[in-house]
């Protein structure tokens, strides 16, 4: 079952958009550009994505808040 994508949430967004492009540069994903408030990162296109906090964001607990991933099935 391949990954459509992934979205997080950070509560820092340059520094998260920092981190994981260092992070995700070695793996062949790129900056992809953005859309409404989130960015995205891909290979080919942009399949993971990193959003700031908002009010609409459910918040798990102290640390952790609410990841998105969307599956295909068939």
């Amino acid at each position: 079952m391949p990954v459509a994508h992934i979205g997080l949430t950070v509560e820092d967004l340059p520094a998260s958009t920092t981190f994981f492009l260092s992070t995700l540069q070695p793996l062949g994903y790129r900056f992809f550009g953005t859309r409404n408030d989130q960015i995205g990162f891909g290979v080919t296109e942009a399949d993971f994505f990193i959003g700031p906090v908002s009010e609409y964001v459910f918040k798990i607990d102290r640390h952790m808040y609410l990841v998105h991933m969307l599956m295909f099935a068939k």
